[in-house]
């Protein structure tokens, strides 16, 4: 009894006490609020405040409990740590863990001398516990010198010390620190443990030997965990056993007994009595087992009967996702196939997509719903509907906790932006996954490599070279030996070299190659190097290079393509005949490479540059025999086949290869025009020459030439080809002209036509504008030559300023440039003329201007000016 109690206070306050102890809380509550009205001044206050508290704490008005023990808390005096303890109770309760967790460290810390300390200790642990902060529930049971170690020395018998032991086991498995757990736990061995404790022991003591990898001693114990949950006769207890014992079965690899003791939770008895999640995870845990079994029939019909038989269930969608998941997978794995055991391939993905679509529709809420729009999103992958996929992959990493699905959906959500060239989009999704999942070990070791690397190649389209690169690099620091380490060198290697950066590719590779010596890609590697040495025309270094590739890498399935490389550079190098060389071993060793027309045609190029036309006329001949599939290189065989010929004044045979392929291009709808006006053009030069060479030139014969141009001129109208083809008729009519006097003006007259009609296009070039001025000066020239007095010099002055309008430009268009070649060809024929009127100071000055505008001739034409400089008429 309190000090100054009257005894009318006294005998009220222990009628509420009386009323609390009999659990009578709504009474209890009443009359301690009565008796704090009634004694406003009693020495008793602070016990019938705490009793008030207690009263309302038991009957769940948490509220209340904390504003009457929160307010009165600095007036408890001796009760302060019971407060204290009630509010921390009562955090507790209401699932305010960490607040609960801080009040009763709070305690312990005030009040060291509190019989409540144990306890206190136990229940900061237990709300650490709550909140999953396990390394702190260890380090406030387990750690040397803890406050509850030293309390539990002077109670340990508590009941907080068996309850401590048990939670701090638990925390010890969640960390995986399973030996330390098994010690802890046998501290009880030996302990008379009421049916609650003793049973959770044989539980945690289950889990432990499992974690150490000891199912077979695990199994042992779970008898005596199925006699302790048998024993208490709590049907989640005696649930949860049989779904452990189940899993140490798996665990051993005995199967079908594990399905048997799941089973225990779907048994039609039992039931009912098992909570819904653990019955619902029993029957999953049950498909699953099928599934290892390879018995994927019996785990469809068990969830096709699940889902028949309960229909609303909870876990309705959960059953579907399931479903889902193993038809997209049977319809994956029978592609193959023509018609797999399980049905149609259709079928199966129609399955597969009706539950995801069931699932994403009728069940919004559904925590699986991630689940669902992940495995849709493969389906629109598998059909390549990557639009539909991006909005499913990406909605999946909106709705699924950080996880390795999350994970692939980000990847995949990356993937399918890709395949969109959305490039941008992809490097940050891409870069997003590597950020974000680096605690997944799974996802670090199968993702990460192949992400960085599509980050390379995205970032290199999207000309985003500083993302590309620091993703190479990460690659190359977190797997040095990868399969696409190597890779993504080459394609940022390769890129700089595009991009015209061939000292910083080379560097890039071999910095590479002084990290990974024994690289995969070697020989890809040091062909790359000799490319950068190409794009610079480092021609030495590049022989080099290439000369050790083709010395060591003979085996390789790219050799073909560097000794192709190879010889290229000799010819680059200048070095033809050894280029020569190398293209002949080429086509000894690979007559049936891709490369080989390729190569046929640089040895037939060879002997046509070389004038040796009888050997050039053989190789492009054998070329367009050879490789008939690459058409358009044979049908420019056929064509430098018959100029071969005709350089050989091999006339009748050129024209046969001319007229063989005009007929073979009529065929083929899908051959370059141009290639057609080319054969027509050389068929008329032919034509024409062979008009020449015979000693009987007959008018029909100079007409098939001209119609073989006329084709040309009728087929490409609005061409450079088409004025390319008047302007040579003109020349047919000039040298036609000089054949018969008697014919000489009216065939002037028709080669002046045809200039002409090239000097009025539109869209000549300055090729053929040149070609046609030369022309016209060619024939004016020679009209003055048959005329005399006024109209003599008429027709001369008309052909000089024709030469001149080309040697000194006047006749160049907008941003164009003159034709070297026609610019001597005028250039010398206007000086000609000059010095055939004696004009040698005009003479002088053409020949200036044309060694002004080609100084590679400049010596040749000095020689010309210094056999004019002796003239009589110089010192005139």
């Amino acid at each position: 009894m309190a000090v100054g109690a009257t005894p009318a206070e006294t005998k009220a306050f222990t009628s509420a006490v009386q009323l609390l102890d009999t659990k009578l809380y709504s009474l209890a509550e009443s009359r301690f609020a009565k008796f704090l009205e009634q004694f406003p001044e009693t020495t008793l206050r602070p016990d019938a405040i705490l009793h008030e508290a207690q009263a309302s704490f038991f009957q769940s008005n948490h509220v209340g409990t904390l504003e009457l023990l929160q307010k009165n808390l600095p007036q408890a005096g001796s009760l302060a740590d019971e407060y204290q303890f009630w509010i921390g109770q009562t955090f507790l309760q209401t699932g305010k863990n960490r607040e609960a967790a801080d009040a009763f460290a709070g305690f312990s810390k005030t009040f060291p001398a509190s019989k409540r300390l144990l306890e206190a200790n136990f229940q900061e642990a237990f709300a650490e516990s709550k909140i999953g902060n396990w390394p702190r529930v260890v380090d406030l049971l387990h750690a040397p010198g803890n406050k509850f170690e030293i309390a539990a020395k002077t109670e340990p018998t508590s009941i907080f010390v068996v309850e401590a032991n048990l939670l701090l086991t638990d925390a010890l498995i969640r960390q995986n620190r399973f030996a330390e757990a098994e010690l802890v736990a046998g501290k009880l061995e030996g302990k008379t443990l009421a049916g609650e404790a003793k049973w959770r022991r044989s539980f945690l003591l289950c889990q432990v030997q499992m974690g150490e990898n000891q199912p077979a001693k695990a199994l042992e114990t779970s008898t005596n965990l199925l006699a302790a949950a048998k024993e208490i006769g709590r049907p989640r207890a005696l649930a949860e056993s049989f779904s452990l014992q189940g899993d140490i079965l798996e665990k051993l690899n005995r199967f079908p007994e594990s399905i048997q003791a799941h089973e225990q939770n779907l048994l039609a008895g039992s039931s009912p009595n098992v909570p819904p999640e653990i019955r619902r995870a029993s029957f999953f845990k049950i498909v699953e087992l099928s599934l290892l079994q390879k018995d994927t029939a019996n785990a469809v019909r068990r969830l096709e009967n699940f889902l028949d038989q309960n229909p609303s269930d909870a876990t309705v969608d959960l059953a579907r996702l399931t479903l889902a998941e193993l038809r997209l997978k049977q319809y994956v794995a029978s592609l193959a196939e023509v018609k797999s055991a399980a049905g149609e391939p259709a079928v199966l993905f129609a399955q597969a997509l009706t539950n995801l679509n069931t699932v994403i529709t009728n069940f919004p809420q559904s925590p699986h719903l991630g689940k669902a729009y992940l495995n849709r999103g493969w389906c629109y992958w598998l059909q390549e509907k990557f639009p539909l996929a991006e909005a499913d992959f990406l909605e999946a990493t909106k709705r699924l906790p950080p996880s390795e699905d999350q994970a692939v959906a980000r990847f995949k959500l990356a993937d399918t932006q890709l395949k969109q060239t959305n490039y941008a989009a992809a490097v940050t999704n891409y870069q997003l996954l590597v950020g974000q999942n680096s605690g997944f070990s799974r996802v670090t070791n199968s993702l990460f490599e192949p992400a960085l690397f599509q980050t390379v190649r995205a970032g290199l389209q999207m000309g985003n070279d500083e993302a590309a690169t620091n993703a190479m690099q990460k690659l190359l620091d977190e797997f040095p030996t990868g399969s696409l380490s190597d890779r993504s060198v080459l394609l940022v290697g390769q890129t700089f070299t595009q991009l015209g950066k061939p000292a910083e590719a080379r560097q890039l590779f071999l910095d590479f190659l002084k990290r990974v010596p024994g690289s995969s890609r070697l020989a890809d590697i040091k062909l790359a190097i000799a490319q950068t040495y190409v794009q610079e025309n480092e021609w030495s270094a590049a022989l080099s290079e290439y000369g050790g590739w083709v010395t060591n890498f003979v085996q390789h399935p790219r050799f073909a393509e560097g000794l192709y490389s190879f010889g290229l550079v000799y010819e680059k190098a200048g070095q033809e005949t050894n280029a020569f060389g190398v293209f002949t071993n080429f086509l000894s060793r690979y007559p049936l490479h891709p490369l080989a027309p390729q190569v046929q045609n640089w040895i037939a190029d060879f002997y046509w540059n070389r004038e040796d036309f009888r050997n050039a006329e053989k190789n492009y001949q054998e070329l367009y025999q050879k490789y008939k599939s690459d058409t358009a290189l044979a049908y420019e065989a056929r064509l430098m086949a018959g100029r071969a010929a005709f350089h050989r004044s091999n006339f009748p045979e050129a024209a046969k290869y001319f007229k063989a392929l005009i007929e073979l291009l009529d065929k083929d709808t899908n051959a370059a025009p141009v290639l057609k006006g080319e054969a027509w053009f050389a068929l008329g030069d032919t034509l024409f020459q062979n008009f020449l060479a015979n000693t009987n030139r007959l008018a029909e014969d100079f007409r098939e030439a001209i119609t073989a141009l006329t084709r040309v001129t009728k087929d490409f109208p609005d061409t450079t080809l088409h004025d390319r083809a008047w302007g040579r008729m003109g020349d047919y009519y000039f040298q036609w002209a000089e054949q018969d006097a008697s014919q000489a003006d009216t065939r002037y007259q028709a080669a002046l036509g045809c200039y002409g009609v090239v000097t009025h296009s539109t869209v000549s070039d300055v090729s053929a504008r040149s070609q046609a001025a030369v022309g016209v000066g060619n024939v004016c020239v020679r009209k003055a030559a048959l005329k005399s007095g006024s109209e003599k010099k008429a027709w001369f002055d008309a052909g000089l300023e024709n030469y001149i309008s080309v040697v000194f430009e006047s006749n160049l268009g907008k941003d164009e440039f003159s034709d070297s070649k026609w610019v001597y060809e005028a250039g010398i024929k206007a000086a000609k003329v000059c010095e055939s009127a004696q004009q040698w100071e005009q003479a002088e000055k053409i020949y200036q201007r044309l060694a002004e505008r080609l100084p590679h001739l400049q010596s040749s034409i000095q020689k010309r000016i210094d056999s004019i400089l002796p003239k009589p008429s110089r010192s005139n």
